[in-house]
């Protein structure tokens, strides 16, 4: 079997029709912005130490040398003290934040989305009130108690998640505290929306629309809570993330650019999904690929009510993935440790589905359906940049070489980032180029 991590699994667990206003009935009442918890300097302190002693680590792996020593908290002290503050003015704000979304069935209904909006102490900024927003779209996540509303909501829930999300999260928090506010989504059925759909994971219209719409409710509550925001936004993510963040960035550009996008930046995206299904019909597969039959099942959960599943998984593995994986009840640890699904497609496809020759009505519908929610390139205007590790055998460097390649061909502009190591190797390399660009675009 295929060497596999935890991280790598989170990572992809961790793209459009437009919404006006009055389709999302957008709110900013005080009921839908809360003030759930405040990080103060101790707290960050503490991050600090655990993410620059883990980093230092990964920096003993020969070929890797990441530097993130523009987290500084010791030089903000000294600003403070310079300044006769004391310590308790140097803070970071947690608030959820929510609004109504259609719902991403198209059902002529509304859920509850909500994401974390983390904003810095005005002493922090350099003139009190200014600050640039930076979304950071996460890896994906199957258990309830994983989406960021209800991992920030506690603070020894913060501390005691897994390695790399606990990573993950230290990077938000402490990327806040050089003086941006960092929106953090709950994706689509997670967070205030548990219990009313399930997450439209790799289905490109709400997974977009869901992002764009989250983030201006959080413009308007910066502006509620007498911030000033500084022109354009940072639009990112990794794994799940990066898909997600990229056709959001592709539909906010393409449509009516409400967002003012100074940076899309998109790391160790799924950019090919019929390449994925191609992949996962090979047998002798790591749970990694899980992330297929999961998306599969989403799909008719939600905006593809008729795909029929039973000529592309097993039937008795059909109530497993509506169980384990769209429940909200367990999280990828519990999936792994508990080895809740076989490893070999065999075991889990039909032979029908992995044969290269079908020509199944229903698995061609599949097929249109993986094709349309697939990256496409366009002429974009917006600074792209791309992330991926060279040995991604999660979210696969090819598909994702050949869409920027294909991009700039046809006149648009990414720029394209070779990393060394594995999906989890990538996600460092990503982290450490939107602190650094992020730093750059608020001077």
């Amino acid at each position: 079997m295929k060497k596999f991590t935890l991280f790598a699994f989170i990572c992809i667990l961790s793209t459009f029709t437009s919404c006006t206003d009055d389709d999302i009935y957008i709110h900013t009442s005080q009921q839908n912005i809360k003030n759930i918890n405040r990080l103060s300097y101790d707290d960050l302190s503490q991050m600090e130490l655990f993410f620059k002693s883990s980093i230092s680590a990964y920096n003993s792996i020969p070929g890797i040398n990441l530097d993130f020593s523009n987290f500084n908290l010791a030089k903000q002290k000294e600003t403070l003290t310079n300044k006769g503050l004391h310590l308790d003015s140097l803070y970071v704000s947690v608030y959820k934040i929510n609004y109504k979304e259609q719902h991403p069935g198209r059902k002529g209904t509304f859920i509850n989305n909500s994401g974390i909006l983390l904003l810095p102490s005005k002493s922090i900024l350099s003139d009190g009130k200014s600050c640039k927003l930076v979304i950071i779209a996460p890896g994906a996540y199957t258990g309830k108690n994983e989406a960021a509303s209800a991992i920030y909501q506690d603070k020894e829930l913060l501390n005691n998640q897994v390695f790399e999300n606990k990573l993950t999260n230290f990077f938000n928090n402490l990327l806040a505290v050089e003086g941006f506010a960092v929106l953090i989504p709950d994706y689509p059925g997670f967070g205030d929306s548990y219990g009313e759909c399930s997450i439209p994971i790799l289905e490109a219209q709400p997974m977009a629309n869901s992002l764009i719409n989250l983030t201006k409710t959080a413009q308007r509550v910066i502006s509620k809570l007498n911030y000033s925001q500084k022109n354009g936004v940072i639009l990112s993510g990794y794994s799940l993330g990066g898909y997600t963040s990229g056709l959001a960035g592709k539909k906010n550009e393409t449509d009516r650019n409400e967002l003012n996008v100074d940076l899309l930046l998109v790391g160790g995206a799924l950019t090919s999904l019929p390449y994925l299904a191609d992949e996962v019909k090979k047998d002798h597969q790591t749970m990694e690929h899980l992330i297929f039959p999961w998306a599969v099942m989403a799909y008719q959960h939600n905006g593809y009510p008729n795909l029929n599943l039973d000529n592309v998984i097993l039937k008795d593995q059909q109530p497993n993935i509506n169980e384990y994986l769209l429940s909200g009840k367990y999280s990828a640890l519990d999936i792994i440790t508990n080895n809740l699904f076989p490893v070999n497609s065999s075991d889990f496809y039909t032979s029908e589905f992995r044969s290269s020759e079908s020509s199944n009505s229903d698995y061609a519908y599949l097929k249109q359906i993986l094709t349309e929610n697939s990256f496409s390139p366009w002429k974009n205007k917006t600074k792209f940049q791309m992330i991926h590790a060279i040995n991604d055998h999660t979210a696969y460097y090819e598909p994702a070489k050949r869409f920027a390649d294909e991009t700039n061909q046809m006149g648009g502009n990414v720029t394209f980032e070779t990393t060394i190591g594995a999906h989890s190797e990538g996600a460092l390399f990503f982290y450490q180029r939107l602190l650094e660009n992020s730093i750059e675009l608020n001077k």
